[in-house]
């Protein structure tokens, strides 16, 4: 069991704490775009921020490395609030994720051309431990979209 370092997060300070480190992170041809819904402003969580941050973070780097070989790509990290949970959903039009690897998500290690595969599997069970969820949104559209959410403390 991990010991995380609790506290009430504001969620608009995890998300300008991502914004700020994944600006420097993303090449040129990678569009990255927030859409932080207003109902989300004083809203808290009890979370360990540099594990959130660490969960979205590695999220992202997954929709980058789904770019290899195109000449453009985008990212959407979304965040609202709905019903007595903070959503945050991560979303590409990159090279999406075949059928036979939807299947093995967050029940057992992935590898990749870029990767271990540890990525996804500890960051839903760090979620897990933060009493949090990570799904896989299966969605029609090309690319891929991970759904973070976290129990909020102020409905």
């Amino acid at each position: 069991m991990n010991t995380f370092n609790l506290e009430l997060v504001d969620i608009t300070k995890i998300l300008d704490e991502v914004k700020y480190t994944l600006e420097s992170r993303l090449p040129d041809f990678i569009s990255l775009e927030f859409q932080t819904n207003p109902n989300v402003q004083d809203c808290q969580v009890n979370t360990d921020l540099e594990q959130i941050k660490m969960i979205i973070l590695e999220l992202v780097e997954n929709s980058k490395k789904s770019f290899h070989g195109m000449s453009s790509g985008k990212i959407i990290v979304e965040a609202l609030k709905k019903e007595d949970n903070f959503l945050v959903f991560v979303k590409d039009n990159g090279s999406g994720i075949s059928d036979e690897i939807k299947q093995k998500l967050f029940v057992e290690k992935i590898a990749s051309n870029n990767g271990t595969g540890l990525g996804l599997f500890l960051c839903n069970k760090i979620l897990q431990e933060l009493n949090g969820e990570l799904t896989f949104v299966d969605v029609d559209t090309p690319g891929s979209e991970f759904m973070i959410s976290l129990p909020l403390i102020n409905k």
